[in-house]
Protein backbone atom coordinates (compact mmCIF):
# COMPACT_ATOMS: atom_id res chain seq x y z
CA UNK A 1 0.00 0.00 0.00
CA UNK A 2 2.87 2.39 0.74
CA UNK A 3 4.31 1.71 -2.71
CA UNK A 4 0.94 2.44 -4.29
CA UNK A 5 0.60 5.70 -2.35
CA UNK A 6 4.06 6.82 -3.48
CA UNK A 7 3.26 5.93 -7.08
CA UNK A 8 -0.05 7.81 -6.91
CA UNK A 9 1.73 10.91 -5.62
CA UNK A 10 4.19 10.78 -8.51
CA UNK A 11 1.37 10.30 -11.02
CA UNK A 12 -0.44 13.34 -9.62
CA UNK A 13 2.70 15.47 -9.97
CA UNK A 14 3.37 14.18 -13.48
CA UNK A 15 -0.22 14.84 -14.51
CA UNK A 16 0.03 18.45 -13.29
CA UNK A 17 3.27 18.98 -15.24
CA UNK A 18 1.88 17.41 -18.41
CA UNK A 19 -1.31 19.47 -18.22
CA UNK A 20 0.70 22.65 -17.67
CA UNK A 21 2.88 21.91 -20.72
CA UNK A 22 -0.19 21.04 -22.80
CA UNK A 23 -1.83 24.34 -21.83
CA UNK A 24 1.30 26.27 -22.84
CA UNK A 25 1.44 24.50 -26.20
CA UNK A 26 -2.23 25.29 -26.86
CA UNK A 27 -1.64 28.97 -26.08
CA UNK A 28 1.37 29.06 -28.42
CA UNK A 29 -0.68 27.36 -31.13
CA UNK A 30 -3.41 30.00 -30.81
CA UNK A 31 -0.85 32.80 -31.13
CA UNK A 32 0.74 31.16 -34.19
CA UNK A 33 -2.66 30.67 -35.82
CA UNK A 34 -3.44 34.38 -35.39
CA UNK A 35 0.00 35.34 -36.70
CA UNK A 36 -0.35 33.11 -39.76
CA UNK A 37 -3.82 34.52 -40.52
CA UNK A 38 -2.65 38.13 -40.22
CA UNK A 39 0.37 37.43 -42.41
CA UNK A 40 -1.78 35.73 -45.03
CA UNK A 41 -4.24 38.65 -45.14
CA UNK A 42 -1.39 41.13 -45.32
CA UNK A 43 0.23 39.47 -48.32
CA UNK A 44 -2.89 39.42 -50.50
CA UNK A 45 -2.08 41.44 -53.59
CA UNK A 46 1.42 42.28 -52.39
CA UNK A 47 2.96 40.51 -55.35
CA UNK A 48 1.10 42.68 -57.86
CA UNK A 49 3.12 45.40 -59.50
CA UNK A 50 1.85 48.94 -59.34
CA UNK A 51 0.39 49.75 -62.74
CA UNK A 52 2.18 52.41 -64.78
CA UNK A 53 0.60 55.04 -66.96
CA UNK A 54 1.30 54.17 -70.57
CA UNK A 55 0.18 57.49 -71.98
CA UNK A 56 2.92 59.61 -73.56
CA UNK A 57 3.69 62.93 -72.03
CA UNK A 58 5.62 64.04 -75.13
CA UNK A 59 2.54 65.21 -77.01
CA UNK A 60 2.00 68.10 -74.58
CA UNK A 61 5.59 69.22 -74.44
CA UNK A 62 7.64 71.29 -76.79
CA UNK A 63 10.82 70.09 -78.39
CA UNK A 64 13.00 72.01 -75.91
CA UNK A 65 11.47 70.20 -72.93
CA UNK A 66 11.70 66.74 -74.48
CA UNK A 67 14.98 65.86 -72.83
CA UNK A 68 13.93 66.81 -69.28
CA UNK A 69 10.56 65.07 -69.60
CA UNK A 70 12.22 61.87 -70.78
CA UNK A 71 14.63 62.05 -67.87
CA UNK A 72 11.83 62.58 -65.33
CA UNK A 73 9.87 59.71 -66.81
CA UNK A 74 12.86 57.37 -66.62
CA UNK A 75 13.49 58.38 -63.01
CA UNK A 76 9.83 57.77 -62.15
CA UNK A 77 9.92 54.31 -63.72
CA UNK A 78 13.10 53.47 -61.83
CA UNK A 79 11.58 54.57 -58.53
CA UNK A 80 8.52 52.43 -59.20
CA UNK A 81 10.68 49.41 -60.02
CA UNK A 82 12.57 49.85 -56.74
CA UNK A 83 9.30 50.20 -54.80
CA UNK A 84 7.85 47.11 -56.46
CA UNK A 85 11.01 45.14 -55.75
CA UNK A 86 10.84 46.12 -52.07
CA UNK A 87 7.15 45.14 -51.94
CA UNK A 88 7.90 41.75 -53.48
CA UNK A 89 10.74 41.22 -51.03
CA UNK A 90 8.50 42.10 -48.09
CA UNK A 91 5.80 39.74 -49.42
CA UNK A 92 8.30 36.89 -49.73
CA UNK A 93 9.51 37.56 -46.19
CA UNK A 94 5.94 37.47 -44.88
CA UNK A 95 5.24 34.24 -46.77
CA UNK A 96 8.36 32.69 -45.28
CA UNK A 97 7.24 33.85 -41.84
CA UNK A 98 3.79 32.36 -42.42
CA UNK A 99 5.30 29.07 -43.58
CA UNK A 100 7.49 28.95 -40.47
CA UNK A 101 4.49 29.72 -38.23
CA UNK A 102 2.44 26.93 -39.82
CA UNK A 103 5.30 24.47 -39.46
CA UNK A 104 5.67 25.37 -35.78
CA UNK A 105 1.90 25.05 -35.35
CA UNK A 106 1.99 21.52 -36.79
CA UNK A 107 4.90 20.59 -34.54
CA UNK A 108 3.08 21.82 -31.44
CA UNK A 109 -0.07 19.99 -32.54
CA UNK A 110 1.91 16.74 -32.65
CA UNK A 111 3.35 17.49 -29.21
CA UNK A 112 -0.16 18.07 -27.82
CA UNK A 113 -1.27 14.71 -29.26
CA UNK A 114 1.68 13.02 -27.55
CA UNK A 115 0.82 14.72 -24.26
CA UNK A 116 -2.81 13.59 -24.54
CA UNK A 117 -1.66 10.00 -25.05
CA UNK A 118 0.63 10.42 -22.06
CA UNK A 119 -2.30 11.63 -19.94
CA UNK A 120 -4.36 8.59 -20.99
CA UNK A 121 -1.49 6.33 -19.94
CA UNK A 122 -1.21 8.13 -16.60
CA UNK A 123 -4.95 7.68 -16.02
CA UNK A 124 -4.67 3.93 -16.63
CA UNK A 125 -1.65 3.60 -14.34
CA UNK A 126 -3.34 5.75 -11.71
CA UNK A 127 -6.43 3.53 -11.78
CA UNK A 128 -4.24 0.45 -11.51
CA UNK A 129 -2.47 1.70 -8.38
CA UNK A 130 -5.46 3.32 -6.71
CA UNK A 131 -7.12 -0.11 -6.68
CA UNK A 132 -4.30 -1.33 -4.47
CA UNK A 133 -5.17 1.27 -1.84
CA UNK A 134 -8.93 1.52 -2.01
CA UNK A 135 -11.70 0.59 -4.41
CA UNK A 136 -14.31 3.23 -5.14
CA UNK A 137 -17.34 3.05 -7.42
CA UNK A 138 -17.53 5.23 -10.50
CA UNK A 139 -20.46 6.99 -8.87
CA UNK A 140 -24.08 6.73 -7.74
CA UNK A 141 -27.34 7.33 -9.53
CA UNK A 142 -30.49 9.06 -8.24
CA UNK A 143 -31.46 6.05 -6.12
CA UNK A 144 -27.93 5.71 -4.70
CA UNK A 145 -27.18 2.55 -6.68
CA UNK A 146 -23.40 2.20 -6.77
CA UNK A 147 -21.83 1.70 -10.20
CA UNK A 148 -18.64 -0.36 -10.35
CA UNK A 149 -16.11 -0.99 -13.09
CA UNK A 150 -13.49 -3.41 -11.78
CA UNK A 151 -11.25 -3.69 -14.85
CA UNK A 152 -7.71 -2.50 -14.17
CA UNK A 153 -8.16 -2.00 -10.42
CA UNK A 154 -5.07 -3.06 -8.49
CA UNK A 155 -3.66 -5.09 -11.38
CA UNK A 156 -2.11 -4.67 -14.78
CA UNK A 157 -3.85 -2.25 -17.09
CA UNK A 158 -6.49 -4.68 -18.29
CA UNK A 159 -8.56 -1.72 -19.38
CA UNK A 160 -6.34 -0.87 -22.36
CA UNK A 161 -8.47 -1.33 -25.49
CA UNK A 162 -5.43 -0.86 -27.72
CA UNK A 163 -4.10 -4.19 -26.43
CA UNK A 164 -7.46 -5.93 -26.66
CA UNK A 165 -7.48 -6.51 -22.90
CA UNK A 166 -10.33 -6.55 -20.44
CA UNK A 167 -11.06 -7.80 -16.94
CA UNK A 168 -14.72 -8.49 -16.25
CA UNK A 169 -15.95 -6.77 -19.39
CA UNK A 170 -19.06 -5.56 -17.57
CA UNK A 171 -20.45 -2.74 -15.47
CA UNK A 172 -21.76 -3.87 -12.07
CA UNK A 173 -24.56 -2.22 -10.12
CA UNK A 174 -24.64 -2.57 -6.35
CA UNK A 175 -27.85 -1.70 -4.54
CA UNK A 176 -27.93 1.34 -2.26
CA UNK A 177 -26.69 0.96 1.28
CA UNK A 178 -29.15 0.99 4.15
CA UNK A 179 -27.76 4.36 5.20
CA UNK A 180 -28.29 5.88 1.74
CA UNK A 181 -31.78 4.42 1.48
CA UNK A 182 -32.70 5.91 4.83
CA UNK A 183 -31.47 9.35 3.70
CA UNK A 184 -33.36 9.04 0.40
CA UNK A 185 -36.63 8.11 2.12
CA UNK A 186 -36.30 11.01 4.55
CA UNK A 187 -35.78 13.49 1.73
CA UNK A 188 -38.53 12.23 -0.56
CA UNK A 189 -41.89 10.56 -0.08
CA UNK A 190 -42.94 7.63 -2.23
CA UNK A 191 -39.40 6.54 -3.07
CA UNK A 192 -40.32 2.85 -3.27
CA UNK A 193 -43.12 3.53 -5.74
CA UNK A 194 -40.88 5.75 -7.82
CA UNK A 195 -38.11 3.14 -7.89
CA UNK A 196 -40.59 0.49 -8.96
CA UNK A 197 -41.87 2.73 -11.73
CA UNK A 198 -38.46 3.78 -13.08
CA UNK A 199 -36.35 0.67 -12.43
CA UNK A 200 -38.95 -2.04 -12.84
CA UNK A 201 -39.67 -4.91 -10.49
CA UNK A 202 -36.49 -6.80 -11.38
CA UNK A 203 -34.38 -3.64 -11.42
CA UNK A 204 -34.99 -2.62 -7.80
CA UNK A 205 -31.90 -3.71 -5.87
CA UNK A 206 -31.54 -4.11 -2.13
CA UNK A 207 -28.43 -3.23 -0.17
CA UNK A 208 -26.97 -6.71 -0.68
CA UNK A 209 -28.11 -7.15 -4.30
CA UNK A 210 -25.93 -6.92 -7.39
CA UNK A 211 -26.69 -6.68 -11.10
CA UNK A 212 -24.63 -6.10 -14.23
CA UNK A 213 -24.74 -4.52 -17.66
CA UNK A 214 -23.09 -6.84 -20.17
CA UNK A 215 -23.74 -5.12 -23.50
CA UNK A 216 -23.04 -1.67 -24.88
CA UNK A 217 -26.73 -1.22 -25.70
CA UNK A 218 -27.75 -1.81 -22.08
CA UNK A 219 -25.15 0.66 -20.87
CA UNK A 220 -26.19 3.27 -23.45
CA UNK A 221 -29.80 2.96 -22.30
CA UNK A 222 -28.72 3.42 -18.69
CA UNK A 223 -26.58 6.49 -19.50
CA UNK A 224 -29.50 8.02 -21.41
CA UNK A 225 -31.63 7.52 -18.29
CA UNK A 226 -29.21 9.53 -16.14
CA UNK A 227 -30.13 13.14 -15.47
CA UNK A 228 -27.05 15.40 -15.79
CA UNK A 229 -28.85 18.18 -13.90
CA UNK A 230 -28.28 16.26 -10.67
CA UNK A 231 -24.86 16.39 -9.01
CA UNK A 232 -24.56 12.64 -8.44
CA UNK A 233 -25.68 11.61 -11.90
CA UNK A 234 -23.63 14.33 -13.59
CA UNK A 235 -20.50 13.04 -11.84
CA UNK A 236 -21.42 9.45 -12.72
CA UNK A 237 -22.07 10.31 -16.37
CA UNK A 238 -18.77 12.18 -16.54
CA UNK A 239 -16.91 9.17 -15.14
CA UNK A 240 -18.60 6.78 -17.58
CA UNK A 241 -17.83 9.12 -20.48
CA UNK A 242 -14.21 9.36 -19.40
CA UNK A 243 -13.76 5.57 -19.50
CA UNK A 244 -16.31 4.89 -22.25
CA UNK A 245 -13.85 3.60 -24.85
CA UNK A 246 -12.16 0.95 -22.66
CA UNK A 247 -15.45 -0.01 -20.98
CA UNK A 248 -17.29 -0.63 -24.25
CA UNK A 249 -14.22 -2.22 -25.86
CA UNK A 250 -14.05 -4.70 -22.97
CA UNK A 251 -17.76 -5.49 -23.30
CA UNK A 252 -17.44 -6.14 -27.04
CA UNK A 253 -14.32 -8.25 -26.55
CA UNK A 254 -15.98 -10.35 -23.86
CA UNK A 255 -19.10 -10.98 -25.95
CA UNK A 256 -17.01 -11.86 -29.01
CA UNK A 257 -15.00 -14.40 -27.00
CA UNK A 258 -18.15 -15.88 -25.45
CA UNK A 259 -19.76 -16.25 -28.87
CA UNK A 260 -16.62 -17.87 -30.25
CA UNK A 261 -16.51 -20.23 -27.26
CA UNK A 262 -20.16 -21.26 -27.69
CA UNK A 263 -19.52 -22.12 -31.35
CA UNK A 264 -16.80 -24.63 -30.41
CA UNK A 265 -17.65 -28.36 -30.44
CA UNK A 266 -18.45 -29.78 -27.00
CA UNK A 267 -15.27 -31.89 -26.91
CA UNK A 268 -12.97 -28.96 -27.66
CA UNK A 269 -14.89 -26.68 -25.32
CA UNK A 270 -14.51 -29.02 -22.35
CA UNK A 271 -10.83 -29.60 -23.05
CA UNK A 272 -10.08 -25.89 -23.22
CA UNK A 273 -11.94 -24.94 -20.05
CA UNK A 274 -12.33 -27.55 -17.35
CA UNK A 275 -14.32 -25.08 -15.29
CA UNK A 276 -16.95 -24.50 -17.96
CA UNK A 277 -20.68 -25.04 -17.65
CA UNK A 278 -21.64 -28.51 -16.51
CA UNK A 279 -18.32 -29.20 -14.79
CA UNK A 280 -18.61 -30.29 -11.16
CA UNK A 281 -16.07 -28.13 -9.32
CA UNK A 282 -16.89 -29.89 -6.03
CA UNK A 283 -14.58 -32.70 -7.17
CA UNK A 284 -11.60 -30.37 -7.36
CA UNK A 285 -8.99 -31.03 -4.61
CA UNK A 286 -9.28 -27.53 -3.15
CA UNK A 287 -13.06 -28.04 -2.73
CA UNK A 288 -12.52 -31.26 -0.72
CA UNK A 289 -10.23 -29.67 1.87
CA UNK A 290 -11.40 -29.93 5.47
CA UNK A 291 -10.08 -28.42 8.67
CA UNK A 292 -9.24 -31.75 10.33
CA UNK A 293 -7.80 -30.04 13.40
CA UNK A 294 -11.17 -28.42 14.08
CA UNK A 295 -12.96 -31.72 13.46
CA UNK A 296 -10.68 -33.55 15.92
CA UNK A 297 -11.14 -30.81 18.51
CA UNK A 298 -14.93 -31.02 18.25
CA UNK A 299 -14.86 -34.81 18.67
Amino acid sequence: METCEEALTEYRKTKIDVNRLKKQHLQDMSALAVEAEITQNGTNGAEEDTPMNDGSELSDTSGGDHSSVTKRKATKKQDMRVANAKARGAARAKQAQQKQALAEHRRLDEEVSKLERRLESIEREFRQHVGGVRAKPLGKDRFYNRIWWFDGLGCTAANNPALGQYGTGRIFIQGPSEFDLDILKRREDGVDARRLEEEGEEGVLGSSDWAAYSTVEELEEYVAWLNPKGHRELALKTALTKWWVPITAGMKKRIAELNAYLKLPDARRSSRNKGGPGHDISQQPYMQWKNRRALTHNQ
